[in-house]
């Protein structure tokens, strides 16, 4: 990737913040190497390699959550309030069960595929050091942060707040799992966010075929003399080359992703449908119950904190995968205008029809392992899901089940 040296600092902090953060949430064993190259634009170069410590530490990640999944259940219910009812106990019970084993499987799943995490990060390196891509803007660079800094700050505020009251085995059966299945999302969102970065730098190259306007000046890795109908057709062809290699990364992406963010989405609408049912049913029996005591705003923030620590890394997510989808699509239309300026040079518009055909049968998908797609209609989806069962709890349960 390649900055202006104004930035390089600020790009650098934020891909190291990343790293230490995967890392320590076990999603991130191999090896990360940097290596930076001077020149007038500063360009990064990182390269991935297998490392045993990485493998090591996800184990005795495993271990530990294992551990305290077993250990912590037997304490757990003797924190929650006595006007609890068992019902709640037991949701919340078996929600932390559920999280704490999504967790042992997702660390399990990096530390068996390190090798294919290797592989996939040195391919899409490559394609970002032979893409060439433009100085990045600032708004790619504050989106970065404002992902980052957002996560970072819900998983501080939930913490805190748990500690203060001295919910210990309540924060490392329930909090601790959140955070790293959150984690995971967070990174899957900011990976799937540099792929959206790298065909927009794509997109915008196509334009290079035909002219170089001024907005387009940064951009390197091809030849600015395009008089000839041979030259524009080679820098066509390298285009379409690196698109299809692109697209490859993007599918394996997709696939690595594929089955952890499934367990991860089905913990958190989980865990969104429990907090608010264990919401409603304590507002609605308020009296005979410890809410009395405490101020509705304190309630209703607490709640919001714990919906914001399970519901904001899916929003996240699906936002980040409408974006790459209509990046992804704005392709097609960008075809259509060079055809238009070239509608005379016959060669390279054989070239571009058969781009076209190729666009239409080789689509990135991001999809929950082929259950659903994660785009901005997941969000639709999931909201019915959580009224539908919330309906289902209130009208269902027994009289007697809301308070002791």
């Amino acid at each position: 990737m390649t900055y202006e040296p104004r930035d390089a600092k600020i790009n650098l902090a934020t891909f190291r913040v990343v790293q230490i953060i995967s890392f320590v949430l076990g999603l991130a064993p191999c090896k990360i190497d940097i290596a930076i190259s001077s020149s007038k634009d500063i360009k990064y170069i990182t390269k991935f390699s297998y490392s045993k410590s990485g493998c090591a530490y996800n184990i005795l990640l495993i271990i530990i959550f294992s551990v305290l999944t077993i250990a912590c259940l037997p304490y757990i219910s003797k924190e929650y309030d006595l006007h609890y009812s068992e019902f709640i106990v037991v949701i919340d019970l078996t929600m932390s069960v559920i999280g704490n084993v999504f967790v042992v499987i997702t660390a399990l799943i990096y530390c068996i595929h390190q090798k294919r995490i290797v592989k996939i990060g040195n391919q899409l390196s490559e394609i970002q050091s032979n893409l060439s891509p433009c100085v990045a803007k600032k708004s790619r660079i504050f989106y970065y942060v404002t992902i980052i800094s957002s996560f970072v700050l819900i998983w501080v505020s939930i913490s805190v707040g748990q500690l203060v009251r001295s919910k210990i085995f309540l924060f490392i059966s329930f909090v601790l799992s959140a955070i790293l299945l959150s984690g995971f999302i967070m990174q899957y969102s900011l990976i799937v966010n540099v792929l959206r970065d790298n065909f927009e730098d794509l997109n915008r190259s196509f334009y290079t075929i035909v002219k170089v306007p001024e907005e387009f000046r940064y951009i390197s890795g091809f030849p600015r003399n395009i008089a000839k109908t041979r030259l524009i057709i080679q820098n066509f062809i390298r285009i379409r080359e690196t698109r299809h290699a692109l697209y490859k990364v993007s599918c394996q992406i997709s696939h690595f992703y594929s089955f952890p963010v499934l367990l991860t989405i089905v913990n958190c609408c989980g865990n969104c449908i429990s907090i608010l049912y264990f919401s409603i049913i304590n507002f609605k029996h308020r009296e005979s119950t410890f809410l009395n005591s405490i101020s509705p705003t304190v309630c209703i923030l607490d709640g919001l904190s714990l919906l914001a620590l399970y519901g904001y890394p899916v929003v996240v997510l699906t936002n980040t995968v409408k974006r790459f989808n209509a990046e992804i699509n704005k392709t097609t239309d960008i075809l259509y205008d060079v055809r238009q300026a070239n509608a005379s040079n016959e060669e390279l518009v054989a070239q571009l029809h058969d781009f076209a055909l190729e666009l239409v049968h080789k689509k990135v998908e991001f999809t929950a392992f082929g259950f659903f797609s994660l785009d901005c209609t997941l969000l639709h989806s999931i909201f019915g899901m959580i009224v539908t069962y919330l309906m289902i709890l209130l009208q269902f349960k027994p009289p007697d089940t809301a308070t002791e």
